[in-house]
């Protein structure tokens, strides 16, 4: 399995992060590591999550995580 960190996704997880910081930034902390944790986890667990509602690929899938959709 090959994940890509493009640039959308770290333009996304970067205004998910400003905004939780703005409420609490242990709980931004959080999120990142736990979100990170889940990514690295699909090495072992690639089909873990949902095939994606958005695309017709068996391969991608939804990680639904605090409420947002990461399409992997």
């Amino acid at each position: 399995m090959i994940i890509i960190e493009t640039s959308r996704y770290k333009s996304e997880l970067r205004d998910i992060v400003f905004f939780i910081k703005n409420d609490k930034l242990s709980a931004s902390i959080k999120f990142v590591q736990e979100l990170k944790e889940g990514i690295n986890n699909l090495v072992n667990f690639p089909k873990k999550y949902r095939k994606s509602k958005y695309y017709e690929d068996e391969n991608i899938r939804d990680m639904i995580f605090y409420g947002y959709t990461m399409c992997l």
